[in-house]
């Protein structure tokens, strides 16, 4: 995955850009070096974003970082050009472009985290 946010600029919430695995790992990853408060927050963040493309997770995920790793909905109002599927998104209406698999993707995450993970909290959300 590119570590810039605008290389996924315009593009929609697909699986092409970003996985169920890819944020498992990510959250695997942040409970090796953070430990699993901060990888809670982190799986919390995901469940909160209603549009999950690539571009929105990362920029989303930098801000979580900044926030020392402690996720609050409002962080969301920072970056209202992600609180719905983005509508104006430029490009062609089809294709990548305005894709959107973020409930794919977020049922995916969930199962992974349920299979693998004893004691994950995860709170119910109305995605």
């Amino acid at each position: 995955m590119n570590p810039f946010p605008g290389a996924y600029a315009h593009r929609g919430a697909t699986t092409a850009d970003l996985t169920p695995k890819m944020l498992k790992d990510i959250r695997d990853e942040i409970a090796s070096q953070l430990g699993c408060d901060a990888a809670n927050h982190y799986v919390q963040m995901v469940q909160d974003l209603p549009y999950l493309s690539a571009e929105a997770f990362l920029t989303i995920l930098y801000t979580l970082e900044v926030s020392s790793w402690r996720w609050d909905r409002s962080l969301l109002l920072a970056h209202k050009e992600f609180s719905s599927k983005a509508a104006t998104a430029r490009g062609v209406p089809d294709g990548l472009l305005m894709r959107d698999e973020t409930q794919y993707i977020k049922s995916e995450f969930t199962k992974l985290l349920c299979s693998t993970e004893e004691g994950v909290k995860l709170e119910k959300y109305s995605w």
